[in-house]
């Protein structure tokens, strides 16, 4: 059990092309891609108030890592606290133990080095369902080092800062952005479909994907190019270079012991506070090419643009951080749609798990769909009557009591 373990996480994070590790085989792709300027204050030094800020964002409540540090101790030991019990805002570091933290976080900045003993994240199996022989039947949890877990949140949080005002993120994604949030989305797009359907008695075609499985499986040269021409350069990158080129893991064993380091040559760093922020950019451009298939809406995200684009008042689809909806007037625009997604998972050899998503008509002839193939990544996607976004179960008919019904049954199921 405990080899089949290491061996499930060993394949997914493994190398599965030579190229895919190659920045002169992605860069191929990025010929005639638009490049942002570099993001303006990101490469300035940490400072004491940067360092307060990403401790106000990590939880108490987390483990240690490898270095059997809890995050809490590091709280109460380099941090002087407010009336409140938060670190206190200030640049000038209050003992000399954080002082010299504050040196060791701004080194690593400035020299994208890791310390060996902080490279190493463990991973710890807990069981999720029967039979426990399937490796499938476990919630893998991360233990990250908690001094790397300041450093991320650290230049993630800075990083993140300067895309929001360089509004860098395409509309359509919700995720982790101020003053956004998902459900706000899912409900205008139900809206708009509602009223699509009762002012003109016009469909929409839905197609959902989920790119969960992707998460592990992403090439990290792909991901330093979209943040390179994201505008992300000099010291912020380079310390992401490092960070990933030398990332490794060992599972938990039963008894406690851990196994031998593996190194982790594809996928993002789960349980890393920076992963959520850089998917987001990595994942910014999906909807790119698919605009001109989008449905005319009255508004064309939850944001209000000055101006329309290049395709007007069109919607695509919306982005839920590993979750994608496409939406189209007609069977034909929502399969170009796809092609275009398939396209975009190639470029990067990603695997999209086809039976995990799913077609559906909304206010539409189901024989519409079911007449034709739908396919991502020449994979079969099967027509579904129901299907779970975020907290809401979209039906055909956007039916409300339907709505209703199964949260009273995941109400009761969660009693027992």
């Amino acid at each position: 059990m405990q080899e089949a373990r290491t061996n499930r996480r060993s394949e997914l994070v493994a190398e599965v092309t030579a190229h895919r590790q190659d920045p002169k085989y992605l860069h191929e792709y990025a010929v005639g891609v638009s490049q942002k300027d570099p993001l303006p204050t990101t490469n300035n030094q940490i400072t004491g108030q940067g360092k307060c800020e990403a401790q106000r964002c990590m939880s108490d409540s987390r483990a240690p890592g490898t270095d059997d540090v809890p995050p809490e101790l590091l709280k109460q030991k380099l941090s002087e606290s407010d009336t409140s019990g938060s670190p206190a805002m200030s640049d000038e570091p209050p003992t000399e133990l954080a002082k010299r933290s504050l040196e060791v976080l701004q080194r690593m900045d400035a020299e994208a080095a890791i310390p060996e003993i902080w490279n190493t994240a463990e991973v710890v199996p807990i069981p999720n369902g029967y039979p426990l022989t399937d490796m499938n039947n476990y919630r893998l949890v991360y233990l990250i080092p908690s001094m790397i877990k300041r450093m991320c949140s650290i230049v993630a949080n800075r990083i993140h800062r300067a895309l929001a005002e360089s509004t860098f993120f395409v509309p359509e994604q919700a995720d982790f952005r101020s003053r956004q949030e998902c459900m706000s989305h899912v409900l205008m797009v139900v809206d708009a479909m509602q009223r699509r359907f009762i002012r003109e008695e016009l469909p929409t075609y839905a197609c959902f994907i989920d790119f969960g499985a992707t998460f592990v499986t992403i090439p990290h040269e792909a991901l330093f190019l979209k943040m390179y021409l994201a505008g992300i350069r000099d010291r912020n990158l380079a310390f992401f270079r490092a960070l990933y080129l030398d990332s490794w893991f060992c599972v938990r064993l039963g008894d406690g012991a851990r196994t031998p380091k593996i190194r982790m040559k594809r996928g993002m760093r789960e349980g890393d506070p920076s992963s959520p922020l850089l998917f987001k950019i990595f994942i910014n451009d999906i909807l790119d090419r698919c605009r001109e298939y989008g449905v005319e809406f009255d508004c064309a995200s939850a944001d209000k643009p000055e101006k329309e684009g290049p395709h007007g008042r069109r919607l695509a689809g919306l982005i839920f951080v590993d979750k994608v909806l496409l939406l189209a007037p007609n069977p034909e625009a929502l399969a170009a749609s796809m092609r275009e997604v398939s396209s975009w998972a190639d470029r990067s050899e990603l695997t999209i798990g086809a039976s995990n998503c799913g077609v559906m008509v909304i206010h539409g002839d189901s024989k519409s769909t079911r007449d034709r193939p739908w396919l991502l990544q020449d994979k079969d996607v099967p027509i579904v009557d129901k299907y779970r976004l975020l907290r809401m179960h979209i039906t055909p008919t956007l039916d409300v009591r339907a709505q209703l019904r199964e949260i009273i049954a995941e109400m009761k199921s969660a009693e027992h």
